[in-house]
């Protein structure tokens, strides 16, 4: 079956952490740092109840397309 991939984080590495040592890397390059506040906020489960803050969604979205973006090229 083709279609199946092996995971990346066979070894027992945290993919949410994983990512957010990714986005944490590409803040420090673009010079917007995140507080240890918004790493810490960044990989909590979805709860309706809690709210994160629109400017640090729109950030983290920057952020991520950014990583992707570098992976991309790298290739």
């Amino acid at each position: 079956m083709s279609w199946i991939r092996t995971s990346p984080f066979v070894g027992g590495e945290d993919p949410t952490a994983h990512m957010i040592t990714l986005i944490s890397a590409e803040a420090e390059r673009a010079e917007t740092p995140l507080t240890e506040a918004e790493k810490q906020i960044l990989p909590r489960d979805w709860d309706p109840k809690t709210i994160v803050p629109e400017d640090l969604e729109a950030k983290a979205r920057k952020l991520i397309e950014q990583t992707f973006d570098h992976e991309a090229r790298a290739r």
